[in-house]
């Protein structure tokens, strides 16, 4: 305490000292009723990875949004189930990575030696750094070690690839997601239903500032995606006329001047993305489609599928 005030003229009373305990425990359930938890009632792990507070404002956002579009009339109230669905895998996985991070201190525990009489840092470099057969198999073991805390320090994976499937996601027909680097350590962009819409700078056509498509989606309601030859689409959130259902065209309100998100989107110009408040699409029709009525049709139909109140 003294060190950590900068002086030792502070007389120091402990009142009390109590013992934080290494907690490995995942909610199966994060509702019943009209009860709803989130945070650590509901996943409790050490801070090893700092995935805490963010799995804690994901687990908040995810109800918010939902409990707002049922309270507005805006969805049944059977979109709320989707919420213990689509955070629970999530919870069970910091929970395990958080605790594997931890355990993986051994590995560097080995190397240094603390309890093989190790007790300085002079003692750790002159251990490391011998000319002996010993110290290069230390040093080999290090760089493992050393690599092992990737999945710690930088695990962009653990924290952005995760994949919602509930009823308020309409999955792709299709095989599988192929991962085309380890999923823990390195992001994979998609738009398939269920993940985040893919980061990619736009230019806004009234200021030309740079803007992200992350930022382009949310503020309260569902953004339908598409582009200048989407009409149809337009056509059909326009007939609806919902007050939850933005439309954003990517070529007039911004434009992909730098053709990056041709390249990351995964739809034709005249596909579509449904995306929600969160920013995670719900829906997506990858193929060009240009007749109105189609479109209403399938925009009507897939709404009404994830419990959103159309009349």
């Amino acid at each position: 305490i003294h060190t950590f005030i900068g002086t030792d003229d502070v007389d120091v009373e402990v009142q009390n000292v109590s013992a934080w305990y290494v907690n490995q425990a995942f909610a199966k359930h994060y509702s019943v009723g009209r009860v709803f938890c989130g945070g650590d009632a509901v996943h409790r792990h050490p801070p090893s990875s700092g995935l805490g507070s963010n799995t804690c404002i994901q687990d908040a956002f995810n109800l918010a949004w939902k409990l707002a579009f049922v309270i507005k009339d805006w969805a049944k109230a059977d979109l709320l189930s989707s919420y213990s669905d689509e955070r629970v895998p999530v919870g069970q996985q910091i929970v395990a990575r958080a605790n594997q991070s931890r355990m993986d201190y051994k590995h560097l525990k080995d190397v240094f030696g603390f309890d093989q009489g190790i007790a300085t840092t002079h003692q750790l470099l002159d251990r490391l750094n011998a000319p002996t057969a010993e110290a290069a198999e230390l040093r080999t073991q290090l760089n493992h070690a050393l690599d092992i805390k990737n999945f710690e320090f930088n695990a962009q994976g653990v924290e952005l690839n995760q994949r919602y499937q509930s009823a308020a996601v309409v999955l792709d027909d299709e095989c599988d997601e192929q991962w085309h680097a380890d999923p823990q350590l390195y992001l994979q962009a998609t738009s398939r239903p269920g993940a985040k819409i893919p980061h990619c700078w736009l230019i806004n056509a009234k200021n030309g500032q740079k803007v992200s498509t992350l930022d382009i989606v949310g503020n309260g309601k569902l953004t339908l995606v598409t582009g200048l030859s989407g009409t149809a689409w337009k056509k059909a959130a326009d007939q609806l006329d919902l007050p939850y259902l933005n439309v954003v065209t990517i070529g007039q309100e911004v434009k992909d001047v730098y053709g990056i998100w041709q390249k990351t989107c995964e739809i034709a110009e005249a596909g579509m993305l449904l995306v929600r408040p969160d920013g995670y699409v719900a829906w997506r029709h990858q193929q060009a489609l240009y007749d109105d009525r189609v479109a209403l049709q399938k925009l009507t139909h897939v709404l009404e599928q994830m419990q959103y109140q159309i009349a």
